[in-house]
């Protein structure tokens, strides 16, 4: 009987978890790439901030207003971004993926087993019906046995009435030999 998990599977599991590794690899330098790029634009706004005063001060002369109208508040440069580490890793995603193919083959072990002892009731079911079939056509050789009486206890039983009935018989023989001779 074929395999149920059979090498076609076992590839095609090796791909998946290669296919699996390669994306999270793929996956984990676009996360590091874009937390670059979050860090950069970051600093990008904290050195706005750190000139905000001068530039408003600057807007202010430009437009030809008091540059002291800058000291009330400072231009904004823009809000804080969100940043977020990278999540997973390839080495993490491998043992996962190790993990399951592990349990796969244990399960297919399993499998395997469980079809084994099917296989071995049927037979022994099989060998079973077989011994009983004899059963049933040596009671219907023998219609003066009862199902399920000791066949060797009858035979001795048989034995018994035969030698009772000989022992009888001479007995009997004797007295009536011994009987002549005292009644003449």
């Amino acid at each position: 009987m074929a395999d149920l998990f059979g090498i076609g599977e076992i590839i095609g599991s090796a791909i998946d978890a290669g296919t699996s590794i390669w994306n999270s690899e793929r996956n984990l330098d676009f996360q590091r790439q874009n937390l670059n790029y979050q860090k950069q634009l970051q600093q990008q706004i904290f050195n706005r901030e750190d000139t905000a005063v001068q530039r408003r001060a600057a807007d202010l002369k430009a437009a030809g207003m008091n540059p002291l109208l800058a000291a009330g508040g400072a231009a904004s440069s823009g809000q804080a971004v969100q940043t977020s580490a990278p999540q997973g890793s390839a080495k993490t995603n491998f043992a996962a993926t190790a993990m399951a193919l592990h349990r796969m083959k244990i399960d297919n072990s399993m499998t395997k087993a469980q079809q084994e002892l099917i296989a071995q009731n049927a037979n022994n079911a099989a060998l079973h019906g077989e011994l009983l079939q004899k059963q049933i056509d040596w009671y219907d050789n023998h219609p003066n046995v009862a199902p399920g009486v000791d066949v060797t206890k009858t035979a001795a039983a048989g034995l018994q009435r035969i030698g009772k009935g000989l022992s009888n018989w001479w007995s009997n023989r004797f007295h009536e030999t011994l009987g002549r001779y005292y009644t003449d």
